[in-house]
């Protein structure tokens, strides 16, 4: 990867593929953009019960951000449940955050 690497090239196609494949169980995306290692980390956190085909469909967002970014530059996908009203870890950015109630702790945070 270059020097012309930026966080918000990996946000916006992350927040492109989530276009397809956006579930209401979906609780928020986190981008972490590891400089030393040349690793982009996603994390999806989500709420309840989901089924293998959902997270799978999730691996696929972290395939076409990596695509999007180059060959240069490798990912690491994890999918975690965390319920609401438990709160999310964070490290990196938010690519997406769903609206909900006592939100107001990872606003600071948000692109």
């Amino acid at each position: 990867m270059d020097d012309s690497y930026s966080i918000g090239i990996s946000l916006l196609s992350i927040q492109a593929a989530l276009i397809r494949t956006n579930y209401p169980e979906l609780r928020a995306v986190v981008a972490n953009y590891l400089a030393e290692k040349k690793t982009l980390l996603l994390h999806f956190y989500y709420d309840g019960d989901v089924p293998e085909e959902i997270i799978e469909d999730w691996s696929y967002v972290d395939t076409e951000a990596s695509a999007t970014i180059g060959a240069f530059c490798f990912s690491d996908f994890e999918a975690k449940r965390i319920d609401y009203p438990n709160k999310m870890p964070f490290q990196g950015r938010y690519a997406y955050l769903r609206k909900e109630e006592g939100q107001e702790q990872y606003i600071d945070r948000l692109n």
